[in-house]
Formats: C-alpha cells, sequence, structure tokens
C-alpha cells in the first residue's frame, strides 16, 4: 500500500478566523436580514455549521446533494441532483456554500435551478466556498 505524506495547508486558527471573518462579512452584507444557508452535502455540513455559528443575525439551513464524480476522481460534467432543497427559498436571501468548486459544473448545476425558481429581484445571492 502507497502510504501519502500530508501537508497541513491551513491551521486550524487560520480556519477558524476565516469562518468569522465571513460570518461578519455576511452580517453587514445582509443587515437585518435573514438569510438561509444552502450547504452542498456532504463536504460542507461542518463548514456550514461553524459558519451558522458565526453569523449573528437569524440563519436557516438547508443542504442539497449533487454528483458529478460518481465512482471516478474526476467531474464527467453530468450533474445530478440527489437531494433537492426542502425549504421554499422564494424571497428570501440565498448563501450558497460548496466544500470544493474545480471545474465549477456542480455549483452551476445548483445555481441556474435555483436562480429561475427561487428568490426575488431584491434578494442577494453569495456564493462561499468552503475549503
Amino acid at each position: 500500500m502507497l502510504e501519502r505524506k500530508l501537508k497541513l495547508l491551513y491551521s486550524r486558527d487560520f480556519i477558524a478566523e476565516q469562518v468569522q471573518r465571513l460570518g461578519k462579512e455576511i452580517d453587514q452584507d445582509f443587515k437585518n436580514e435573514e438569510v438561509l444557508l444552502v450547504g452542498v452535502l456532504k463536504g460542507s455540513f461542518l463548514f456550514v455549521a461553524d459558519l451558522a455559528r458565526a453569523i449573528s443575525r437569524p440563519a436557516i439551513i438547508d443542504f442539497v446533494r449533487l454528483a458529478s464524480y460518481g465512482s471516478e476522481t474526476r467531474s464527467s460534467g453530468i450533474v445530478e441532483m440527489r437531494k433537492d432543497l426542502e425549504l421554499p427559498i422564494k424571497a428570501r436571501n440565498v448563501i450558497i456554500v460548496e466544500d470544493i468548486i474545480d471545474s465549477g459544473y456542480t455549483l452551476e448545476a445548483l445555481y441556474h435551478p435555483l436562480s429561475i425558481s427561487g428568490p426575488d429581484a431584491k434578494s442577494k445571492w453569495k456564493p462561499i466556498m468552503s475549503a
């Protein structure tokens, strides 16, 4: 079995600082407004929880599960919705929290249907990458 050496890219403290920074930024961008955090499962769920705690305004959390890899390690370019949102997004401020953005296929496949069926013109969108 091939043994890999892993290199630490970001410390726990650095990540915690960035989560707090994002929470403050969201508080500024959405003054006195509720936000809906849409996490892409499974990779973003811990980050979404930390981010929700870093936001001082009301935050609601919902999740989607998408797949573009199948059993491969490279994106096929075809994105499959395995779990849709349970909450309506009409007239809500939506923040998409994605764990990995490489090709952008997954985020695009989520963003376009949500933007068509969801928030009104006054709503704000903010994509956030969690890792």
